[in-house]
């Protein structure tokens, strides 16, 4: 993640072998996206308010909420 829009932003995060099973990827891609996201918070001072999950199938969509 290189940059984060201060109102909102979306990631869009796939079923990568296709066997419907997002558990084991979503944990890994949720771990380094609030790594980054603690990063970016320490740099730029963003507060961010809220990290929202939707399971759409095997489409996890990420919603960032900051102020």
């Amino acid at each position: 993640i290189d940059s984060v829009d201060t109102h909102h932003s979306h990631f869009i995060l796939t079923d990568a072998d296709g066997g419907g099973d997002t558990s084991s990827t979503t944990r890994k891609f949720r771990e380094d996206l609030e790594s980054e996201m603690k990063n970016i918070e320490s740099d730029n001072e963003i507060p961010f308010v809220s990290l929202l999950f939707e399971w759409e199938e095997n489409i996890k969509k990420i919603d960032i909420i900051v102020k």
